[in-house]
């Protein structure tokens, strides 16, 4: 109890002064840097143009924000920017970003040599927080920015670009926080310096009591959290590190007001104080039984990694939970595998918004709760490459399945796991669930590209290697023509395409090929074309179709609760 002691007095005496940082408003000085107008930019890659020292001859100015295309350069590959700035000393005290709007379509961004963030995709927000201990405050910083434009148009096209504040960014996105109490702000920073002081000192078992039995972090649970604790404290308490604090603030939670949330960044120090490492800190803490307690942020729709063993690299994936993953933690759910379209990733169904589709049928009653599991496939087409260095099929039917069985509460059987997807998602739902049907019991597809000609994808040498057979072997109707009707036995299919999609015939193809089978399977052709209007407003279709092959398993209909495997 003395620790306690000493640290209430400690938060007693700088409280008040502390508590002055959460105000939001009156700022002194401007807590956003301009980026937009001119660039370096050089097409090629070589990962030598990351680094803080580069010699930059040959390199040209661009502008940013605005696609290459539009400034003379008519290509498709891989160019890099790079940006000198100044921050001023005075953002010393603050939270800052990298605001650096949209970019066609993949990027790695570095800072000072480091890389600070990565996103797939053309439609996402790029916001990269930038760790304070690899700013030169008052002297010349770089921003190297890698972008992969798979077709069409690339580039950093849409901003604003900029440097920004956290309490400055909060404004921009109009993004409201109900600040808390001087009490609650006490009482949240109290406990903070609290546990950190515990893991500094290899004190776990008391660490452990400000944590809720029922905290998860995204996927990581109070149990995955244990287990990695003694790593983190080993690590810190051998090299005698200390932890700080920048810009602590703490407000309600916008979804649940009981819930306060502690938004900071953590500096980790040496004996000699001198700063080794930092990052961003976003913990939320909620009163049980009395005790103000971490429980995670509970997110319900949130971005998870994990490392292919197929494809030898770190991947992410979106997660969608049910509604009741965090009140029953005994229970366990069927799962859907969503697939993004060509261009996208995944975080496309964020942006989407699907996640409030699938709550508002699951609280009417017309689906069955689920997870939701939508990978990052790039412009795959979820196929593995002709040289057989890329396995995307093994990527998915493999190392993310095992791992999400293993890490999420699922039903981990065939008869409750179901695929589906948009366009290039709609490729790899079929293709995957027709080859690896032992893994699947429903398939679905959404104005799938179920038959894609070679001249449209020539230049794609990175998957068929410019191998027109190889590319036509790995085609949906292919495959399903290959397949012996018994091979569908139990399968249940669903697909539809617009009347004005140039992807119609191949749809029409597809349910031809089946029905001369005699494979049950619902098709259907609707009013429209091949964009997201489309898919999106039949999608509910999708859920409800997967539900209700979910619903004739007997784990889902007589809801039984499997054991931890």
């Amino acid at each position: 109890m003395k620790i306690y002691a000493v640290l209430l007095f400690a938060v007693l005496l700088v409280g008040c002064s502390t508590y002055q940082n959460q105000k939001l408003n009156g700022l002194e000085k401007s807590e956003t840097i301009d980026l937009s107008g001119k660039w370096l930019f050089r097409i090629g890659d070589d990962e030598k143009y990351s680094e803080f020292k580069l010699d930059e001859f040959g390199w040209v100015e661009i502008k940013v924000p605005s696609q290459w295309e539009k400034q003379g350069y008519n290509f498709d590959g891989i160019a890099w920017y790079r940006k000198h700035i100044q921050i001023p000393g005075y953002f010393k005290t603050k939270k800052i970003y990298l605001y650096l709007g949209k970019i066609d379509d993949n990027d790695r961004v570095y800072f000072n040599g480091e890389l600070i963030g990565l996103t797939n995709g053309w439609t996402q927000e790029r916001i990269y927080f930038i760790p304070n201990d690899l700013i030169k405050y008052d002297s010349d910083n770089v921003i190297a920015v890698r972008v992969e434009d798979k077709g069409l148009s690339g580039g950093i096209y849409d901003g604003p670009v900029m440097i920004i504040s956290r309490d400055e960014l909060w404004k921009f996105k109009n993004e409201t926080k109900r600040l808390a109490s001087e009490k609650e702000f006490n009482s949240v920073f109290l406990t903070v310096k609290i546990m950190d002081s515990l893991l500094t000192t290899g004190r776990l078992t008391s660490y452990l009591a400000f944590l809720s039995p029922k905290y998860r972090e995204n996927e990581k649970t109070y149990t995955l959290w244990k287990r990695d604790l003694g790593q983190i404290s080993d690590f810190l308490t051998q090299n005698r590190y200390s932890i700080d604090y920048v810009d602590f603030k703490v407000y309600h939670s916008p979804e649940n007001d009981s819930v306060l949330v502690a938004d900071y960044v953590r500096l980790i120090k040496d004996a000699t104080g001198n700063l080794k490492f930092s990052d961003e800190q976003i913990k939320y803490f909620k009163y049980e039984n009395g005790s103000l307690l971490e429980i995670g942020n509970r997110s319900r729709f949130f971005r998870a990694k994990f490392y292919s063993d197929w494809l030898k690299e770190e991947r992410t994936f979106f997660v969608y939970l049910p509604p009741s993953y965090d009140i029953d933690i005994s229970k366990r759910y069927p799962t859907l595998y969503l697939l993004h379209g060509y261009g996208g990733s995944d975080e496309s169904w964020k942006y989407d918004n699907i996640n409030t589709v699938v709550d508002s049928l699951i609280k009417i009653g017309k689906i069955v709760e689920m997870i939701i599991i939508m990978p990052d496939g790039d412009t795959s087409f979820y196929a593995n490459t002709y040289d057989r260095k890329k396995m995307y099929e093994q990527y998915i039917t493999d190392d993310l399945i095992n791992y999400v069985d293993a890490t999420f509460r699922t039903i981990p059987h065939r008869e409750t796991r179901g695929i589906d997807g948009v366009s290039m998602g709609g490729f790899g739902a079929m293709s995957l669930g027709f080859k690896y049907f032992d893994k699947f019991i429903s398939i679905g597809s959404m104005m799938g590209a179920l038959e894609v000609p070679f001249e449209r994808v020539k230049e794609r040498k990175d998957i068929h290697g410019g191998d027109s057979l190889y590319w036509k072997s790995i085609q949906p109707t292919t495959i399903a023509q290959g397949l012996a009707k018994e091979h569908f036995d139990s399968l249940n299919i669903f697909f539809y395409v617009g009347d004005k999609d140039w992807l119609k015939d191949a749809n029409i193809k597809m349910h031809e090929i089946l029905k001369s089978k005699g494979i049950p399977h619902t098709f259907k052709i609707y009013p429209g074309e091949h964009n997201r209007d489309f898919w999106f407003s039949h999608f509910a279709e999708n859920l409800v179709f997967h539900s209700n092959s979910f619903y004739k398993s007997k784990y889902v209909r007589i809801k039984e609760k499997l054991k931890t495997q």
